[in-house]
């Protein structure tokens, strides 16, 4: 059992090497947008179940190993529940201050934001606009 009054170590929630794969495949996304925009929304939209999924994944075990370290302290001090405390907090935390990317703030006040140094695409109130007339904008 770990003591829940060890500071809590930082883990990223995804390995550097899956978070390199997960921008690489929305870069490809991004790429692929100019010739079949309803494909790049489709693998857009299975990229970000996907990384939801993972998300899940990452933060159930993160709870389950913090539910773990106070199930068995039948007699804890209040100094070991404090610490308990402490690592629910932090991950509390971790779940309620994700930062939006600053692209979104961009898209609301009417900005164009950019990825990896290309345009994207803000949202049109027009939602009659065709496909073709969608890759044109750039």
């Amino acid at each position: 059992m770990t003591d829940p009054n060890t500071p809590d170590q930082q883990h990223p929630l995804l390995a550097n090497d899956d978070r390199t794969n997960l921008r690489r495949r929305w870069i490809e996304i991004e790429e692929g947008f100019v010739d079949d925009p309803a494909d790049a929304i489709h693998r857009a939209d299975d990229l970000i179940d996907n990384v939801i999924d993972r998300l899940r994944d990452a933060f159930g075990d993160r709870r389950a190993t913090l539910r773990s370290q106070w199930e068995t302290l039948d007699d804890a001090t209040t100094e070991q529940m404090r610490g308990a405390l402490h690592n629910y907090e932090q991950l509390f935390m971790e779940l309620t201050e994700l930062p939006a990317p600053s692209g979104w703030q961009n898209r609301e006040r009417g900005g164009r934001p950019t990825a990896h140094g290309r345009p994207t695409f803000p949202p049109t109130d027009d939602s009659t606009q065709s496909d073709s007339d969608m890759g044109a904008r750039s």
